[in-house]
């Protein structure tokens, strides 16, 4: 496919643009049953929680950002929401995009 697309660029009258475009929107729909949205159907909570996990990390790791572990706590069990600046600190912490908690 990355060769067609070089042959092909953005000349819509080459022989081959057709064949890209059928082949480009298999392949998406392809992507698309096969291998959902990253994230989909998973709340923030259960994402930060499997990263803690993945990570190797423990409430108190992420105090900092959260201002205290019982802050973690109550965010990880619903009674508190995320703050602008601990989207920012989880997104830098685990590369993740800031959208995912803007949901």
């Amino acid at each position: 496919m990355d060769e067609l697309i070089d042959v092909v660029r953005a000349n819509e009258k080459h022989p081959l643009a057709l064949v890209m475009q059928i082949i480009g929107e298999n392949l998406e729909q392809y992507d698309n049953e096969h291998y959902p949205d990253i994230g989909q159907g998973v709340n923030e909570i259960d994402m930060i929680k499997y990263l803690m996990e993945s990570h190797h990390l423990h409430q108190i790791d992420l105090a900092d950002m959260f201002g205290s572990q019982a802050n973690v706590s109550k965010y990880l069990s619903s009674e508190r929401c995320l703050s602008k600046n601990q989207i920012i600190g989880l997104k830098k912490k685990f590369g993740i995009s800031a959208d995912f908690f803007m949901r």
